[in-house]
């Protein structure tokens, strides 16, 4: 400001202010600043510079209110907006009600006219200076398409992950260039994974957070700090991994469990899609924050830019950590189209996290690897009086018939002796597979327990007569038994028994009963 004093106090007219200005872009024909900036350095003495810059451009418009630069458009002799309306939207200060009684005010009374108004991009409730750039544009590259020139070619996301963009917000018309490398892929990460932890959600300084979550993704990170940085070949974690979270709350709790362990400040970015946004890293970590009994909708469904913008930045690896429980696979919303990728494949699975939940005391103890799955399954089921719920979304027919015969002979005694076996499973994850989950669901209905189809994504639970609770990583009847399979020793299972069990029994059931397929 005071350069603009020194400089305007030099001259006397403002074809003296203009002549300087062209005297400059000589020197410097790129000018950058903010967009205040404009209005005061392109005006004389409080009056405008009308048409004075030849080319005005503006990087990330698809963030900018209209009220902040629409008037600065005058300025220019062309305009170029640069940016996206489908990632993140500006910061409206106003409401929409109010917004709409000023136009009604103020510019018509005519609510089809005013209703033109508030999709022309032009609303200080709900427009954008991308979307009057694109409304005005007389190219249209596709005609259902906003208007504009519409860059299709992404090389930064593996395929697998710019897929999942493209059908949430591009129409398709998005284009996969990065290259399918063997090397992007062996002993990497899965480029659309997910981790199941059983968190709970807590009200935190007028926002949300999940302790039990943050302290998960912490330690998981600190746990695979050096096979991260061998296996993207960088040498400081910052520049591997990201971790994205709709809540400000949960940012402050992941960074101060991430401190606890030993790591520096800011050394690692944590935060809303805000802090990552123009950003990108190998691997990006979404922190979910809600569990199964929030009951409303949540806060990355409410469009479809929150998603977007966290699953693009990241390049090798997107991973949902959080309550698995929450998401659906019917519909249309952006976290139930996240789900049907993550879930195609239990491959996609980070597996052992439950070691690290802290609720470890009293009632409570932890199964590791897969031969302390299975015996504590058949244990289980010898000691039930009279049902069992076992919940295994994916079935193998391979795993079932090569490995599993014992357990299924076990299954059918109990039926015969007049127990309840309740197998859950979930069709539509089965999908790369449906053979497989076709024949192992028959050998299943052929020991006499009684098969139930869910509608969504549940976690590998079971349930004995609501004494025990048994819930973490590990497929029941799915998961490869044999000893050089890479997880064999890593699913982890914790059981809650007693009075620590029985409340988060019954809210378990009323889940199962909601998200069972009706049959008609």
């Amino acid at each position: 400001m005071n350069e603009k004093k020194e400089l305007t106090n030099s001259v006397k007219t403002i074809k003296e202010y203009q002549q300087r200005w062209i005297r400059s872009a000589m020197l410097t024909p790129c000018i950058v600043g903010t967009l205040y900036q404009v209005p005061v350095f392109f005006s004389y003495e409080n009056k405008p510079m009308f048409n004075f810059i030849d080319l005005f451009i503006t990087d990330e418009s698809g963030q900018v209110s209209p009220e902040i630069c629409t008037a600065s458009l005058s300025l220019a002799k062309k305009y170029l907006a640069v940016g996206d309306t489908k990632q993140i939207e500006p910061i409206w200060n106003m409401s929409t009600e109010v917004d709409k009684g000023n136009i009604l005010k103020l510019l018509t009374t005519n609510q089809n006219e005013m209703s033109l108004f508030m999709n022309c991009g032009l609303s200080a409730s709900c427009g954008n200076l991308m979307k009057v750039a694109q409304i005005k544009s007389k190219f249209h590259k596709y005609s259902h398409l906003s208007g504009g020139l519409f860059l299709s070619e992404h090389r930064r996301c593996l395929p697998e992950i710019i897929t999942y963009c493209n059908t949430l917000a591009y129409d398709g018309k998005l284009e996969a260039k990065r290259e399918e490398k063997e090397s992007y892929y062996k002993d990497k990460l899965p480029p659309m994974g997910y981790g199941h932890i059983i968190g709970k959600m807590m009200r935190k300084d007028n926002s949300m957070a999940n302790v039990l979550e943050a302290r998960t993704i912490a330690n998981w990170i600190n746990d695979q700090k050096d096979t991260l940085l061998k296996m993207y070949n960088k040498k400081t974690i910052g520049e591997v991994i990201a971790v994205v979270t709709p809540f400000k709350a949960q940012k402050i709790v992941i960074n101060n469990e991430l401190k606890k362990l030993g790591f520096k400040e800011n050394e690692i970015v944590v935060g809303t899609v805000h802090a990552l946004q123009g950003a990108e890293k190998s691997v990006v970590i979404f922190s979910t924050v809600y569990d199964f009994s929030y009951k409303g909708t949540y806060f990355f469904d409410k469009s479809v830019h929150m998603l977007n913008v966290a699953v693009s930045r990241a390049k090798d690896s997107f991973l949902v950590f959080g309550d698995t429980n929450i998401f659906s696979l019917d519909g249309n919303l952006p976290s139930t189209q996240l789900a049907k990728i993550i879930f195609a494949s239990e491959y996609n699975a980070i597996h052992g996290l439950e070691k690290y939940n802290g609720l470890l005391a009293g009632n409570v103890q932890r199964i590791e690897g897969v031969s302390a799955h299975d015996d504590y399954l058949k244990k289980l089921i010898n000691r039930t009086e009279k049902c069992i719920h076992i919940v295994s979304p994916y079935v193998s027919y391979y795993t079932l018939k090569n490995y599993c015969s014992g357990l299924l002979n076990l299954i059918q005694q109990k039926v015969m002796e007049g127990k309840e076996i309740f197998i859950y499973t979930s069709p539509s994850i089965n999908q790369s597979g449906k053979t497989s989950y076709r024949d192992g669901r028959k050998l299943l209905e052929q020991t006499g327990a009684k098969l139930i189809d869910l509608n969504r994504v549940h976690s590998k639970m079971i349930i004995v007569d609501k004494l025990a609770l048994v819930d973490g990583s590990f497929n029941w009847f799915s998961a490869s038994r044999e000893k050089n399979y890479e997880y064999y020793n890593w699913d982890t299972s914790i059981v809650f028994y007693g009075k620590d069990a029985s409340k988060m029994i019954d809210s378990r059931l009323e889940l199962l009963e909601e998200r069972v397929i009706k049959k008609i």
